[in-house]
């Protein structure tokens, strides 16, 4: 991430709370400590979002916060996760440490995918802090192992199919592109709400298929 003003070092010096925050996950076992660290730095860096949001924690770590919004049966869902894998090899500046130099916020996190998380959060606390009333609900969802493929996001889709059921109201299942584009290359998906496959381009160096983990007993794709 690079600054270049003060508006973005100010940004960049609150991210870094976050970076700081060692939320590795381990298909072995959860260690609790770092994801509750994060939890409570998003809480000083969010007090709005946290006073207002109904917020859901979901297995381990998972986050799903909610505003209210003026129509309760429409909804807007912003994702993104908060899991980092290990920091291994050389780093010009210590991985966790935060450190702002040279116009850039260094550490694991900053690209994939903190910087995604802390603009969610910071937009929908400026909105609140501005005295918007959002016209739909909108949740926020962060998975804490989405970097093993692990339980987080089928967890949230259970909470939604739930939720959607619990009120009779119909299941709607819009197809949807995306395309994003990174500095260690781009990823292409599509995705519909039965299957998803998608491709990685890593600089013309590696390229791997992406398909959604098996469902876990007493889950399913719908």
């Amino acid at each position: 991430m690079t600054t270049t003003n003060e508006r973005d070092l100010y940004y960049a010096r609150r991210l870094a709370e976050m970076i700081r925050c060692k939320t590795v996950s381990r298909k072995e076992g959860f260690e609790p400590e770092e994801f509750l660290k994060l939890r409570r730095v998003i809480g000083t860096l969010f007090p709005l979002v946290t006073e207002k949001a109904e917020r859901t924690i979901l297995g381990e770590d998972a986050y799903l916060y909610k505003l209210p919004g003026k129509d309760p049966g429409r909804n807007v869902l912003l994702m993104s996760h908060h899991d980092v894998v290990e920091a291994t090899g050389s780093w010009q500046e210590a991985p966790f440490a935060g450190v702002i130099r040279g116009g850039k916020l260094w550490g694991r996190g900053t690209v994939d995918t903190k910087t995604p998380l802390f603009a969610e959060f910071s937009a929908l606390e400026e909105l609140l802090l501005e005295g918007f009333e959002f016209p739909v609900n909108v949740y926020l969802f962060s998975s804490h192992n989405e970097e093993y493929s692990g339980d987080g996001a089928l967890l949230a889709h259970d909470y939604f199919i739930g939720h959607r059921r619990a009120r009779k109201g119909p299941l709607h299942r819009p197809a949807y592109r995306r395309a994003s584009a990174g500095p260690r290359g781009t990823c292409r998906c599509a995705q519909d709400a039965g299957h998803a496959h998608g491709r990685l381009h890593d600089g013309g160096r590696r390229e791997k298929a992406l398909h959604p983990p098996a469902a876990p007993r007493g889950a399913r794709y719908v």
